[in-house]
């Protein structure tokens, strides 16, 4: 489960391993975990790990314990999915629809190394998808007030640039760009002044 963009509280099953229906659960679209899960919801969210059996949780957990059984779910584990101690970006669960079995802690504890490793690779997909509509947006921003960009390694020996600062200054697509590169398109009445803020921002 992972929550959505926009609401932390609804959840979204975004990837299920299960047996189809009847054997399995029916696949749930969306729900809104604070209604259906207040018990678990509330703990997964301060990042507890919780071993579940349907038939012995808490009375404050009588929500919680309808809908698992609305589920078919008799016991389970489930794992908070957080990166880095960054806020909890959704939850794992492994569930037995067949039994109340035991769970002992060094399957816990392989179940959790299971989790870290959908963690990690849901987070870097998120930093992929994030980083792909940021480009976006420099892309539109600079195409939209016809200005061109410039970012300098701290060597000054690589560089990339915007196609729109390419096409301003004429510089060939694909042409490896420095700094040298640079300086040598800037009107020599502004490269002094120019050449002065680049090697203050180094130093600082």
């Amino acid at each position: 489960w992972q929550w959505t963009d926009t609401n932390q509280r609804f959840m979204t099953l975004t990837h299920l391993f299960s047996p189809p229906p009847p054997l399995g659960p029916e696949r749930p679209v969306g729900v809104d975990a604070e209604e259906i899960f207040p018990w678990v919801y509330s703990k997964v969210l301060k990042g507890e790990t919780l071993i579940i059996s349907t038939d012995n949780m808490p009375p404050e957990a009588a929500l919680d314990q309808e809908t698992r059984r609305g589920f078919n779910v008799k016991s389970s584990v489930a794992i908070p999915l957080s990166a880095g101690g960054e806020p909890v970006m959704g939850v794992i669960s492994f569930d037995d629809l067949q039994e109340d079995r035991q769970w002992p802690q060094e399957t816990v504890d392989r179940l959790t190394l299971m989790a870290q490793v959908f963690t990690n690779a849901l987070a870097r997909k998120r930093s992929d998808v994030e980083l792909r509509e940021s480009q976006a947006r420099l892309k539109m921003a600079t195409e939209a007030a016809g200005v061109g960009l410039w970012v300098m390694e701290s060597d000054g020996d690589n560089m990339w640039v915007t196609p729109q600062n390419r096409k301003l200054f004429n510089f060939k697509a694909g042409k490896a760009m420095n700094y040298v590169s640079i300086k040598r398109v800037i009107d020599p009445r502004d490269r002094e002044h120019v050449d002065q803020a680049v090697q203050a921002s180094l130093k600082s």
